[in-house]
């Protein structure tokens, strides 16, 4: 049976009036994507709790089935996208102008079976990755990102 996997997704050091949102579904697929907003934000960071789905059985060579709406890419390489842009207008709808690719091959079976036992005893738990908020350029982070302080981790709940 499939089941879910509670991901939090840190942006450290957003540029300042710049609004980030994690991308929920697909160009061109039902309704479209739908742009979620940061679970806290902070002028330092901005946090996005969310789930994707772990697929009953693992991929062929081992590795996690990852998928759900947050989930983008091929099955072998998964990532999930940050889109970031200005405010809209009163009453406009939010529109993105650049979109930052996340890894997700990072999740490996070990992390998966961690955080597994992690949340028999912490509901909390989840896996967490950090990113830069900020390019070279100065903008908004984009394209395929690395990950911070060594990728994806297991973290107790707040």
């Amino acid at each position: 049976m499939d089941s879910l996997l509670p991901l939090r997704l840190v942006v450290l050091r957003p540029p300042a009036g710049t609004e980030f949102r994690l991308q929920r579904g697909r160009i061109g697929v039902g309704a479209g994507p739908t742009p979620i907003a940061p679970t806290h934000a902070t002028s330092d960071a901005l946090t996005f709790d969310f789930t994707i789905l772990l697929g009953a059985a693992p991929q062929s060579d081992g590795m996690p089935a990852l998928g759900g709406a947050f989930a983008h890419g091929t099955t072998r390489d998964r990532f999930i996208y940050v889109a970031s842009g200005r405010p809209a207008a009163e009453g406009a709808p939010w529109q993105w102008d650049r979109r930052a690719k996340v890894p997700l091959v990072g999740i490996t079976p070990e992390l998966v079976h961690e955080l597994i036992d992690a949340l028999s005893d912490d509901a909390g738990a989840v896996l967490e990755a950090r990113i830069a908020g900020s390019g070279a350029d100065g903008r908004a982070v984009a394209a395929r990102v690395g990950l911070l302080d060594g990728g994806w981790r297991v973290v107790p709940g707040r």
